[in-house]
């Protein structure tokens, strides 16, 4: 994946082209790339903010820096093909520099999002960082530095930042490299040649107009290898495997209607079915296998949790039809013996909704970038508060008043004005306020806060996500992430289904009404990856009660026969040729 992302960064920044003359290869050989950069001329454009005169520094044909509030100087990227083994050296061998004084270089703007009759448009908010403008030191103070390796067609790439501008901002000194030398050794390995096939010579010349080693990678056509992608297909056991898309957490049901288009299943011994997420395989619960035979009134389910990718909203399960058994699902005993009845348990509502990317979030490396609402501000006032609804529906939920409800919520700060606190929130659950936050600068605020739950109502509830102003910042941008409400639920089924908790220590029985069919299955959910059926409970009408020992806490799934879910799609695996054209 890193290689594709890599890929697709090259294509999106033009500073890596290797056009004009600024850039020239002196040699490049299996171990080492000398490369010459002269930066040439460069131009001063003045720019005025209020009463302070700042410089922006730009050279034709290269890109600047863009980390927000520092100063902001030209820059550019070389790509260097590289040994697929070894680690890759960069280092100055010749600078020729010259100072300028007086010199009160731009800061990088802060990228802002401004909202007018109903449009959104992207601007550049000016934005200058204290602590980076009181550094005695020259920024960014590497000349060069290998920024990122990948894979381009298989072949590996490094990419090299180059930074001739260095400033003191104190000093408010420039220090121009007119003219680097620099070298690109590879340490513990050495360039192989590889080949490339006539349906690659698109890409093949792309290469050679980005990488500056090109001529000394001794790349070289070679035979075409193209597989016939349509015809070569995953098997498992002579047996085509499937692909089993999901789009979400449920109890899923899987028939012979299902496989009857995909499998001959007149030839399938349904006890040697597997099924495997991630490379886990999940037990399922067949009905109909004993006799070996797979006919047309037999069935599996199986769980599957709540998924989360960033790459994607499609889960992927596996069947396969190997030589040994599949796994199948376990079972607890329910049976009623005298427990203590429970009446009401911990359930969690998870809002989140990933419409805006941020994609240079500070220190950002593990964190989310995507987020549900920015909140833009500037002045005059006039425009605030901004306040954000979102609606929420909670079911049969506890009303006694006694109990308290926990609510945890994440903002993160776009901005960072020279005002401390520069950003004021508040949450509000039915017009009540449960936090009201003065905080500072581009950080993560996630907090938890407690309230009664009698500020909750049965069926429609409203969060309000309020940016109030005040603080007298000249600009004032946070985005909202989501937030997780904990609250006290009653044992009813919704929909002919139920997703709940049992809570405490010792033997407790629990019972789960609301449903409209008396055929009501359970299942012990605790570990996803191995689900459990709960045999032996009690039906009384349309209620099901059960008894189980706990210790601690234990989840569980009860739904309806009639209620299980059905895959969007089942498909034959096909086997990809990323390279065939």
């Amino acid at each position: 994946m890193k290689g594709f992302l890599l890929c697709l960064f090259l294509w999106l920044t033009p500073s890596l082209l290797l056009a004009g003359s600024s850039v020239n290869l002196i040699r490049g050989s299996a171990d080492e790339v000398m490369v010459k950069i002269n930066t040439g001329d460069f131009e001063q454009e003045r720019k005025k903010v209020g009463e302070t005169l700042y410089q922006r520094i730009t050279v034709d044909g290269w890109g600047r820096a863009e980390t927000a509030g520092s100063p902001q100087l030209p820059t550019r990227g070389i790509l260097v093909g590289i040994p697929s083994r070894g680690t890759v050296k960069v280092e100055v061998i010749q600078a020729d520099a010259e100072e300028l004084s007086g010199l009160n270089i731009y800061p990088c703007p802060q990228k802002a999002v401004e909202e007018k009759g109903g449009e959104i448009f992207l601007k550049e908010v000016f934005y200058r960082d204290k602590e980076a403008y009181s550094r005695d030191s020259y920024i960014p103070g590497k000349l060069v530095q290998v920024s990122e390796t990948g894979y381009m067609r298989g072949q590996k790439v490094a990419k090299v930042d180059i930074c001739p501008f260095q400033y003191n901002p104190v000093k408010k000194k420039l220090r121009v490299y007119r003219n680097l030398l620099i070298r690109v050794s590879f340490e513990g390995g050495e360039i192989e040649p590889l080949t490339f096939s006539s349906e690659e010579l698109p890409y093949e010349e792309m290469l050679q107009k980005l990488l500056v080693n090109y001529e000394s990678l001794g790349r070289y056509e070679g035979e075409a290898r193209v597989q016939r992608a349509d015809i070569i297909r995953a098997e498992t056991n002579g047996i085509a495997d499937l692909k089993v898309h999901l789009s979400g957490e449920g109890m899923y049901k899987i028939g012979y209607s299902n496989l009857s288009s995909l499998w001959q299943l007149g030839t399938i011994d349904p006890r040697k079915i597997h099924l495997k997420h991630l490379g886990v395989e999940i037990p399922i619960l067949f009905q109909g296998e004993d006799d070996g035979q797979f006919n047309m009134a037999d069935y599996f389910l199986f769980y599957a949790p709540p998924f989360e990718s960033t790459y994607t909203k499609d889960d992927v399960y596996w069947l396969s039809v190997e030589s040994t058994d599949g796994l199948r699902m376990s079972s607890v005993d329910g049976t009623l013996r005298g427990g203590q009845l429970l009446t009401s348990f911990n359930n969690l509502y998870h809002g989140e909704n990933d419409l805006l990317y941020w994609q240079k979030v500070p220190n950002g490396e593990g964190k989310d970038h995507w987020f549900w609402r920015i909140f833009p501000q500037s002045q005059p006032p006039e425009t605030l508060p901004i306040t954000f609804p979102i609606n929420f529906l909670l079911n049969n939920i506890l009303t006694n008043n006694g109990f308290t409800c926990t609510l945890t919520f994440e903002f993160r700060g776009k901005t960072d004005d020279a005002v401390n606190p520069d950003h004021h929130t508040q949450i509000l659950i039915n017009n009540n306020v449960v936090s009201d936050d003065l905080w500072n600068g581009q950080i993560e605020l996630k907090k938890t806060v407690t309230f009664p739950q009698s500020y909750l109502q049965e069926g429609t509830n409203m969060l309000n996500v309020k940016s109030v102003g005040g603080t007298g910042a000249t600009v004032d941008t946070v985005y909202f992430n989501g937030f997780d409400l904990t609250y006290k639920d009653m044992y009813v089924a919704e929909n002919n289904r139920l997703t709940f908790n049992g809570d405490g220590s010792g033997a407790y029985e629990m019972d789960v009404t609301g449903f409209t069919s008396p055929d009501i299955l359970l299942f012990d959910i605790t570990d996803t990856t191995n689900p459990k059926k709960v045999t032996n409970t009690t039906i009384e009408g349309y209620t099901l009660r059960f008894e189980d020992t706990i210790s601690g806490s234990k989840k569980y799934l009860a739904i309806t026969t009639g209620s299980t879910d059905t895959p969007p799609l089942i498909e034959t695996d096909v086997v990809s040729n990323l390279k065939d054209t």
